[in-house]
């Protein structure tokens, strides 16, 4: 007789197909055979029909064997997974096993097929088998336990040796005990036995283990609320071959009730000889025993009648919503008033309906589920979605339990809204993983989407894109117009941006005025480049914020999977270094990611290290610059300019360092220490009887943004023993004009202290005429790149002359910086210029050659 068999078989060679049927049929089998080739009809074919065993060949144009594997894992079957190749080898076969697969046989040896199919379809049998063995055990085991639930009965062992004590789920409860909620030890055991017991159980342990007699006691346990249980415990002993008592088992029975029945009936049954005994006095008393017995009988029944009222006033006063309905037709049989008030339908129309009418429609399929497993005495619960007459859609906590009403099975039920919980909880949930401020996902959930997306991805063999978008200028903004502005502006761009994407792409917030868009299913670059390209032109549309016109554009980097990195972490940080890329090309465009940036990163990356570790090793040192009065030709002062001294480089300038500096704020610390190094050594010439010069710092954006700045300048005065008459503070325009009130504020607090505040790079920025008359300042300083052009750009003579006129109409004292030739002088000097510093007079000079210079008393150079 055939036998039957259904083999699915994956290999995309027909002929092969041919010769493992062939070699079933000749060993008898009658099978239903398919073959397929792709992982779509493999998917197609598991859906279909049920098999008994998978062949599939490892390597074909379009599957290979383990992607088959991971198909059929995927469908949850468990069938026998046979490799039938004629070219897999010995490590690839070893693979496969771990993978999943069954065995591996070679084409040119089909021989080993039926006898490898038929040992593993009896393995899979035994599999099965094993399996109904385990259901089986545990549906016993669950039957074990809720029959000593039942019984109040738990069963324990206790290894003597280990001292260790298991006990059921049903003796932690008679122990008042949450099961599994403590490791017991045979100690622990003793400290619930009632103190007056505990004598007695340790006896009885002791007579067991060591005088072999009976293990069977009656005693009291205290429980952790303070009650008193009384419990029947038996256990028998396990000797080994030396006679050692090494294992006790038992079970322990809660008796409370049935010693408490025992205390009644025996009580009853005393009181029942006393009445045999007194029979003939109490004949004497029938009449009035009955005149009693009746009269007690009407309390009872006016008790019961007092009892219904009871619950039917509860019911009715409850001021939650309450009723009772007929489980078998789901119609209302009672509504309390609250249902009545909560949900807008009349009594009689609650009466004339069933509860699949307070539910939408969609939750009834569950609700008629929930219905049909209601046993006596527990009804539904849960939290459910209910609809009131108006349409409004609540949440609910339901309690039920079933009763009789009227003859019929019902169910009452307690109502609670929790609608505003819910929508609480919900909130906290979207607030765990949103923006707040604009209510796009955060960089968790950022994060999330981005992980679950590269799976995906990886699975389907298809491509992502990760764009990193930062504003352009966006701090200036927001110092200028304030944070209420800069917000409003935030959520304005959040919304540009979600339009120029799809639903199914996200958009997050990633931190302050960064924002990060996933962009799924991507089939060529082209597709990335076009959305990056929309959102610079939706940046180029005017942003109306309170009645201001703003315009701001953005940077935007773009990493591709798997193109620039296989994991969430490495596309962030590449998309992040082309935006940095972006910003360096002047801003407002959008660069991919290349390996050159990652170089560059790294290289940053190193600079700030190093950057770190000279302000710890303190290599940083301050360079003085005279500043030469132009009249006189004399040194009246200096600039001090911050150096690297690098211990295997040199000397390095601050244009490599001071702009990673300031990116990083580093450069607050830098500024820090340049001010106490010149304070403190400005003082020390003096006390070493130098003539006092005064001495120029400049303070960068981020050290002048500091709430505490005033305050440090002050401490460190203070420290270094410096008049503050002989410190000058430099800053740029533009650091001026970011927050003109607290510029003014913090000018004035320093100029009172008798400190000088230039305006370096005059003309280079922005300012207003009208706040520089009202900045406290004492000079403005012509920048390098106008003095340089005096003999050869007719404009940078008409800018330094007017520059020179406005400082002298305001009384500033204007000051020419980098003259390096005697033109340069020369027109200086005829346009009555104050002060000037360059390589004309002299370069930087470390402090101690600077001493050496400045205690000459002849001019540095004849300017008469």
């Amino acid at each position: 007789m055939k036998k039957p068999l259904r083999v699915l078989v994956v290999d995309d060679s027909a002929d092969d197909g041919e010769l493992m049927l062939r070699e079933l049929l000749r060993e008898g089998y009658e099978p239903v055979f398919e073959r397929v080739e792709t992982a779509s009809a493999m998917k197609m074919m598991l859906e279909k029909r049920e098999w008994d065993i998978v062949l599939a060949d490892h390597s074909m144009p379009f599957f290979s064997a383990i992607g088959a594997l991971t198909e059929l894992q995927l469908s949850g079957q468990d069938i026998p997974f046979v490799i039938v190749s004629g070219s897999i080898g010995e490590e690839l076969a070893v693979s496969a096993m771990k993978a999943g697969a069954h065995d591996y046989i070679m084409k040119d040896n089909l021989a080993r097929l039926v006898p490898a199919i038929e040992r593993e379809l009896a393995e899979a049998e035994e599999r099965r088998k094993r399996k109904r063995a385990e259901v089986a055990l545990q549906k016993s085991e669950a039957s074990l336990a809720n029959a000593q639930r039942i019984a109040h009965m738990g069963n324990w062992d206790w290894d003597i040796v280990k001292n260790e004590l298991r006990w059921s789920d049903e003796i932690y409860r008679i122990f008042g005990l949450v099961p599994q909620s403590l490791c017991p030890t045979y100690e622990v055991f003793l400290d619930f036995v009632h103190a007056k017991d505990r004598e007695l159980v340790k006896n009885s342990v002791h007579k067991a283990l060591y005088e072999r007699k009976p293990y069977r006691i009656d005693y009291r346990i205290v429980l952790p609320d303070g009650s008193e249980r009384m419990v029947y415990a038996e256990g028998a002993v396990v000797f080994d071959n030396n006679g050692q008592a090494v294992q006790m088992n038992g079970t322990v029975q809660d008796i409370t009730e049935r010693r408490q029945l025992e205390k009644e009936l025996r009580i009853l049954n005393e009181s029942l000889e006393q009445r045999v005994a007194e029979r003939t006095v109490r004949l004497k008393q029938v009449n009035k025993k009955l005149k009693k017995e009746i009269e007690t009988r009407r309390r009872i029944e006016n008790a019961l009648y007092d009892s219904e009222e009871q619950y039917r006033l509860l019911f009715e006063s409850n001021p939650h919503p309450m009723w009772v309905y007929d489980l078998e037709t789901l119609r209302f049989f009672a509504v309390n008033n609250a249902a009545i008030h909560h949900y807008g339908y009349s009594r009689e129309e609650f009466l004339a309906m069933t509860i699949k009418d307070i539910r939408p429609f969609d939750d009834v399929p569950a609700l008629l589920d929930s219905v049909s497993k209601v046993t006596t005495g527990f009804g539904v619960a849960g939290i459910w979605r209910h609809r009131k007459k108006d349409g409004s859609i609540i949440y609910v906590e339901i309690s039920s339990h079933t009763i009789t009403f009227a003859g019929r099975h019902a169910e009452v039920v307690l109502a609670n809204d929790v609608t505003e919980r819910k929508w609480m909880e919900e909130k906290i949930k979207h607030l765990a993983f949103h923006d707040n401020l604009t209510s796009l996902p955060n960089r968790i959930l950022f994060n999330d989407r981005l992980t679950l997306a590269l799976a995906r991805a990886h699975r389907m063999n298809e491509m992502l894109a990760v764009l990193f978008v930062d504003l352009d200028r966006f701090k200036a903004i927001n110092d200028a117009l304030g944070h209420t502005m800069g917000d409003q502006l935030l959520r304005e761009v959040a919304d540009r941006l979600k339009s120029c994407v799809r639903d199914e792409d996200t958009v997050s917030r990633f931190a302050g005025d960064e924002f990060t868009i996933l962009v799924l299913g991507i089939t060529q670059t082209d597709h990335v480049a076009t959305i990056a390209g929309k959102i610079l032109d939706a940046f180029k549309r005017t942003w109306i914020i309170s009645n201001h016109e703003l315009y701001i554009t953005a940077s935007i980097g773009i990493a591709l999977y798997p193109n620039h990195g296989d994991s969430a972490e490495t596309l962030l940080r590449n998309a992040d270094a082309a935006m940095y890329y972006a910003k360096e090309q002047g801003r407002n465009n959008y660069q991919f990611y290349t390996a050159a940036m990652h170089a560059k990163s790294f290289e940053k990356m190193l600079l700030e290290n190093n950057i770190r570790r000279a302000l710890e090793r303190e290599e940083f040192a301050v360079y003085y610059q005279p500043l030469v009065n132009i009249s006189t030709g004399r040194v009246v002062g200096m600039e001090a300019l911050v150096r690297w001294s690098h211990p295997e480089r040199g000397l390095i300038l601050p244009e490599e360092f001071l702009a990673l500096s300031e990116n990083t704020r580093l450069i607050v610390f830098i500024d820090e220490l340049v001010l106490h190094t010149v304070c403190a050594q400005c003082k020390t010439w003096q006390n070493d009887g130098h003539q006092p010069l005064s001495v120029a710092v400049n303070i960068s954006a981020h050290t002048f943004q500091q709430p505490t700045l005033v305050e440090i300048v002050m401490s460190v005065l203070q420290k270094t023993g410096l008049d503050p008459q002989f410190l000058g503070l430099e800053i740029t325009e533009g650091i001026a004009m970011q927050d003109i009130e607290t510029t003014i504020d913090k000018l004035r607090q320093l100029s009172s202290l008798g400190i000088q505040i230039s305006i370096d790079d005059f003309g280079t920025g922005f300012s207003s005429l009208y706040y520089l008359k009202k900045f406290p300042i004492h000079k403005l300083k012509i920048s390098q790149h106008f003095v340089n052009g005096i003999a050869t750009d007719q404009n940078d003579k008409i800018i330094v002359s007017s520059v020179i006129a406005l400082a002298q109409s305001l009384k500033f004292k204007v000051v020419a910086e980098g003259v390096e030739n005697e033109e340069q002088l020369i027109f200086l000097k005829q346009r009555q210029c104050d002060e000037m510093q360059g390589y004309l007079f002299c370069k930087p000079l470390p402090a101690e050659a600077f001493r050496k210079m400045s205690v000459l008393a002849d001019p540095l150079c004849d300017v008469s």
